[in-house]
């Protein structure tokens, strides 16, 4: 029973006493506490270990450059290839597809031509 009473007398600590409590304790320890945690932030970085960081962001750039261009130019090879397929193949198929509609034309003319005058003659006959 006196479990009972001893959580109903325990306190909660607001967030800012919580906070202020980590603060003065890192502070507790001076300088010291202050750098590691500027450390633990970022803020304070060996020089090595920022060097090789910077390069190996730079590497891994060029690498994403170099990549970028190859692909540009597999891109270009077949934007170049497609053009000349175009040239060579769709462009000819064009010209005849033209060729022979214009020769059919008159043809498709004439034959609506006959089919109009054979409709002619079949109703006059039914009449």
């Amino acid at each position: 029973m006196w479990l009972y009473y001893g959580l109903l007398a325990t306190s909660v600590t607001p967030i800012g006493t919580a906070s202020g409590d980590i603060v003065s304790y890192i502070l507790g320890y001076g300088v010291c506490g202050i750098a590691v945690v500027l450390f633990a932030l970022g803020y304070i970085v060996p020089k090595p270990v920022k060097d090789s960081a910077v390069s190996a962001a730079r590497a891994d750039v060029v690498a994403e450059n170099e990549r970028l261009r190859a692909a540009l130019t597999r891109a270009e090879e077949q934007r170049d290839e497609a053009l000349k397929i175009a040239q060579t193949q769709l462009v000819p198929l064009l010209s005849q597809f033209t060729a022979t509609s214009s020769g059919l034309i008159p043809l498709l003319q004439e034959l609506v031509r006959s089919r109009e005058v054979g409709r002619g003659r079949d109703s006059g006959q039914l009449r």
